[in-house]
């Protein structure tokens, strides 16, 4: 029996899993209004939960060392992406750990929790979960409803229509990623494939080139904001995750051989890209150059009552957009980036003293860059600002403004590059957030 719901978790029986109901319940997946759609992996465990919840993110995320809890990493990205609604498909091959682990977290990060189960009445794990918490039941009917009303602007009726929920399965998308653009990338996302499949993927992917392609030519002065809106307008229609991806590929390239909007991004960013590969080894140097001066400081007395030893705050509010720990080109990111507006304040993330204050001729690709030492051992650090919010040697309290977002520095595009360090060595600030 449903207790009073205080908590939004909705579980959804209907007996078809069938391949036509998924395919309609795949379409629910809009996360630019909130909504994301997971499929797990049967038998995949809590952590198999998690990682396909990080999937249907988009988060193709290497969780480094066991001590980093991958559920805090999907509690950060689901609050990240402002996340309102969860719809887990074919929730009855999950276990009660992953069920009530994902429940629990959905009603911390105040997330709407759809489990759909596929059987007339709830199987063990999912009745022992609905026993346990507050609910709501619903019927598929009332869950399709919450597909988002996103109506095709004006002329763009002649969108491809979506190629089935038998689509091939695309099982190296990632593989099919690399840093750099390949040269025949229609070639190259289907080479794996045998050939009835390859060419169902190149007649998706030629559809969805030539709508692209008569899109730009019909906006020759369409900003990059609208731009952006057509790919997804037209990868929304595919009918799986691999098609999605295929439309996607084919309209980024369309782009870049338009050499529209979209291209003096992709541009941009390849520029900036190897800039950063030539300046690598001065990145290194500073790092080095910033652990000797925050060690040295630390060293210099005068630790004992800074009161920076408790709990912190997130420095600003946005999206994860660089993990600690990933390969990047020539190094190991040190540290987290978090995307935010240029010119956003950046607070102190816990009470200390600023002992590191460089501009972005001395920090070697950090840009304006700011280290508050919180303990003897212990300080946070704050680069590629666009001005600094306060001055070397100050004390600081938890929250206080001490410098603003910016693109300084070895930068692809206004954020905060946020550090954690003990004694001068980077460690993961998501341990201390």
């Amino acid at each position: 029996m449903a207790r009073t719901a205080d908590r939004a978790l909705t579980a959804v029986f209907d007996r078809d899993d069938d391949v036509d109901v998924l395919a309609r319940l795949r379409r629910l997946h809009a996360r630019p209004f909130g909504q994301l759609v997971c499929e797990p992996t049967p038998a995949g465990g809590s952590a198999g939960l998690a990682r396909s919840v990080l999937a249907a993110l988009g988060k193709d995320l290497e969780v480094g060392p066991r001590r980093d809890p991958i559920w805090r990493l999907v509690e950060i990205h689901l609050r990240a992406e402002r996340v309102h609604e969860l719809i887990v498909l074919r929730a009855h091959t999950l276990s009660y750990p992953a069920l009530r682990r994902l429940a629990d977290l959905a009603y911390a990060a105040h997330v709407h929790l759809w489990l759909v189960v596929h059987h007339e009445r709830p199987p063990a794990a999912v009745a022992q979960l609905l026993e346990a918490l507050p609910h709501d039941t619903a019927s598929l009917e009332r869950l399709l409803e919450r597909a988002p009303d996103l109506p095709d602007p004006p002329g763009e009726e002649d969108l491809p229509l979506g190629a089935g929920p038998e689509f091939p399965y695309l099982e190296s998308i990632v593989p099919a990623l690399p840093p750099q653009r390949p040269r025949r990338p229609r070639t190259a996302i289907a080479k794996a494939l045998p050939r009835n499949e390859r060419q169902l993927v190149h007649a998706v992917w030629d559809r969805a080139h030539a709508w692209t392609a008569r899109w730009i030519d019909e906006h020759p002065k369409a900003t990059y904001q609208q731009s952006a809106d057509a790919v997804y307008l037209l990868a929304r229609h595919g009918d799986t995750a691999s098609e999605i991806y295929v439309r996607t590929r084919a309209a980024l390239d369309a782009f870049v051989r338009a050499e529209g909007e979209l291209f003096t991004a992709f541009g941009r960013e390849q520029i900036l890209r190897d800039a950063l590969e030539e300046h690598v080894d001065n990145l290194e140097k500073a790092s080095a150059k910033i652990a000797r001066q925050l060690d040295k400081a630390q060293q210099g007395g005068g630790t004992s009552n800074l009161g920076g030893g408790g709990a912190w705050i997130w420095p600003v509010n946005g999206r994860i957009s660089g993990v600690f720990g990933e390969q990047r080109p020539g190094h190991i990111h040190a540290g987290i980036d978090v995307a935010a507006p240029g010119g956003t304040p950046i607070r102190a993330a816990a009470n200390g003293k600023v002992v590191l204050l460089q501009g972005t001729g001395a920090s070697g690709g950090y840009g304006n860059y700011t280290c508050v030492q919180h303990t003897g051992s212990l300080s946070s650090c704050y680069a590629h600002q666009s001005r600094f919010g306060t001055t070397s040697g100050a004390r600081v309290k938890q929250g206080q403004v001490i410098g603003y977002v910016g693109n300084t520095g070895n930068s692809f595009g206004a954020h905060l590059h946020f550090e954690a360090r003990v004694n001068g060595t980077p460690v993961q600030p998501l341990n201390y957030l």
